[in-house]
């Protein structure tokens, strides 16, 4: 396979140019989404504004809300200055690791945009950013093999060994590929470890010794660094005025205005295509267990486990909901109680101990309970009962000690989604120490009171708020 042309001094320039021109474009066309008649977007891989939907009649709600939480919205300087960075940023990365990745077979495909910002539901600040790297092994017969727990699974090669000798042997080598009771199987963590790991190190290195090179000539420091979270992969680009700060590390110099832009965190997560039963794709991350995780006892293998990735259902669900002004009041209600959560977060910096509920409370745990609204509750009329059925949602799983997966054995899916109806649910509480779970009730009703007059309370305590605690009670949760 032909080698392709990494980046360049000009790549270098040519970013900086695009950085330093994106005030003259029009905000309206970076960010808002051009629907086709299907009702979903053309642009399928862009990021969305976040915007708070109220109802013509909460416009003292809206305020009252503001002031108790300050504005969680995300300003279009803002959302312009992050959107765009991170954009030209990965356009770079991607050219050079397309470069860098020759392990037979292995192509980049490009970046798949996710996460809050992918979905609508940020907020405060566009300074996070989650990103898929689809990736596919050419020539390689790769199997799913489902295991007990529910989202899990190891990768069969169903390449013979002769085959494999001959087509992948830097596989073989760096023990990507592991034989196992005769069978073949991809190593979810040593991918990870000695390939991507690699793949974005060298890339990284390359463009900050080509920018380094630009420095006599540059005023502006940009810093990209990277660490390691599994399954993901962070880069962090933070901005400077100071010249002399210049290391082994790499810094890359730009012309823009640090003042701009706020520093920016992106977390890569590999995740390879594989053939699924719906019109979606699918994609499998690496997950494997380590040593003092609770579920690693119940693996023979564990660092041959993948995670059966759910983001294009998430994805395919918010962009629906968005096109329904109901849901997008439960949609503002999310991102009011993410304000809430993230409001008590940095309380806790001042010295004083957040409330239990502010660390325990993910976003993705709170976006899950937006799709089990979405289904249950369908339309609301405003803000007002899109937050009290939320929080009512909120209190059940927190009582009950449950809050499934919503894209993994939902029964409630058989018609729309069927391959996510089978099998056991993924419970995303399952590792929860039982006092955690008790402090983290306990503080459910000072939620309720600061919310005090901005929730609807009889959606709070509605006949759908008990049909889901059925649902979350009916549901099968392995150990």
């Amino acid at each position: 396979m032909e080698r392709m042309e990494g980046v360049t001094t000009g790549d270098i320039i040519a970013a900086n140019s695009k950085i330093n021109s994106f005030s003259n474009q029009l905000l309206n066309d970076l960010v808002r989404p051009r629907f086709c008649a299907s009702g979903l977007p053309r642009r399928l891989n862009e990021w969305q504004k976040p915007v708070s939907s109220f109802a013509r009649h909460e416009s003292v709600l809206s305020l009252n809300l503001k002031q108790k939480l300050g504005n969680f919205d995300v300003t279009d300087a803002d959302w312009k200055n992050g959107t765009m960075v991170v954009d030209v940023i990965m356009e770079l990365m991607l050219k050079e690791m397309k470069a860098t990745a020759s392990f037979e077979g292995l192509i980049l495909d490009g970046f798949l945009k996710q996460g809050s910002a992918r979905d609508g539901l940020k907020i405060k600040a566009a300074n996070e950013f989650d990103m898929l790297l689809k990736y596919h092994i050419t020539d390689m017969d790769i199997a799913i093999i489902p295991m007990s727990s529910p989202g899990l699974a190891k990768l069969l090669v169903r390449n013979n060994e002769p085959n494999l000798r001959m087509s992948f042997p830097s596989w073989l080598a760096k023990g990507v590929i592991v034989k196992c009771e005769n069978s073949f199987y991809l190593s979810s963590r040593r991918l990870h470890e000695r390939v991507f790991e690699s793949i974005i190190d060298r890339s990284r290195e390359k463009i900050s010794s080509l920018i380094n090179g630009l420095l006599l000539r540059e005023k502006v420091a940009f810093n990209l660094t990277r660490r390691m979270n599994p399954p993901s992969v962070s880069l962090s680009i933070t901005f400077g005025r100071n010249s002399q700060t210049v290391s082994a590390a790499g810094l890359l110099y730009l012309r823009t205005s640090p003042s701009s832009f706020p520093d920016i965190d992106i977390d890569i997560v590999p995740g390879m295509e594989v053939q699924g039963k719906s019109e979606l794709k699918h994609y499998v991350v690496a997950k494997w267990l380590d040593d003092n995780q609770n579920e690693t006892a119940l693996f023979d293998t564990p660092s041959m486990v993948w995670r059966i990735c759910t983001s294009a259902y998430e994805k395919h669900n918010i962009d629906i909901a968005r096109e329904h002004t109901g849901k997008r009041y439960i949609m503002t209600a999310c991102r009011i109680v993410k304000a809430y959560m993230s409001t008590q977060k940095e309380i806790g910096k001042s010295g004083i101990p957040p409330l239990p509920i502010s660390t325990f409370m993910r976003s993705y745990f709170l976006k899950n309970i937006t799709f089990y609204c979405f289904h249950f509750r369908g339309d609301v009329p405003g803000v007002k009962d899109a937050l009290g059925c939320f929080l009512g949602f909120l209190n059940v799983c927190l009582e009950e000690g449950h809050l499934p997966q919503y894209f993994i054995g939902n029964h409630l899916l058989q018609r729309s989604f069927p391959s996510c109806s089978e099998g056991a649910r993924f419970d995303l509480f399952r590792n929860v120490a039982p006092e955690t779970m008790i402090n983290v009730r306990r503080d459910m009703p000072l939620v309720l009171s600061f919310f005090e007059g901005m929730y609807e309370k009889r959606e709070f305590s509605s006949q759908i708020c008990e049909r889901f605690r059925e649902y979350i009670q009916m549901g099968d949760y392995p150990e």
